[in-house]
């Protein structure tokens, strides 16, 4: 994926988790015209300007401004890190080896740490995963959900413990 799209993509997603009314993010330069979905405002992040259209108003667009140019770009998953921190989650690799493909699983978390790409929600790692979802605590999905922010891995993980990929 280019790595425009790619920002694009992760300042969109960061900016909807933050301000709802956040409907998308493009690099043009915005034009006169309102937009599409109602209003919008332009931010400067990394010294491009972002048109950030909105489904409504925000009660402070200096908030959303603020948030948008201070916004950083997570740096590549480390899924090395990754693996190596799930290691040190209590009881986690016990949980994943009473699943009934817990060999692949295990496989293929072993592949991603050595380099293989991840191929978002097409990933084997997804769908394996929830076909045996592992029996996880609330304390372990925490755990697990800490370790991918921390490694900007793009997983999340539900209640019901399966995974998808954000």
């Amino acid at each position: 994926m280019d790595s425009t799209l790619l920002t694009l993509s992760r300042l969109n997603r960061d900016l909807r988790a933050q301000f709802p009314q956040v409907v998308g993010v493009s690099a043009h330069a915005p034009s006169e015209a309102a937009a599409i979905m109602g209003e919008f405002v332009v931010a400067v992040v990394g010294g491009q300007e972002f048109r950030i259209d909105l489904s409504e108003a925000v009660a402070d667009e200096s908030e959303l401004i603020a948030a948008a140019e201070a916004w950083e770009e997570a740096g590549d998953p480390d899924w090395r890190a990754f693996v190596d921190r799930l290691a040190s989650i209590s009881g986690f690799y016990a949980a994943i080896a009473e699943s009934s493909l817990s060999f692949i699983l295990s496989a293929r978390m072993v592949r991603l740490a050595a380099g293989e790409e991840f191929k978002g929600s097409a990933d084997p790692l997804i769908s394996v995963w929830n076909a045996a979802a592992p029996g996880l605590s609330q304390t372990q999905r925490d755990a697990l959900s800490a370790a991918a922010g921390e490694c900007t891995i793009p997983l999340e993980i539900a209640a019901d413990n399966t995974l998808s990929a954000t």
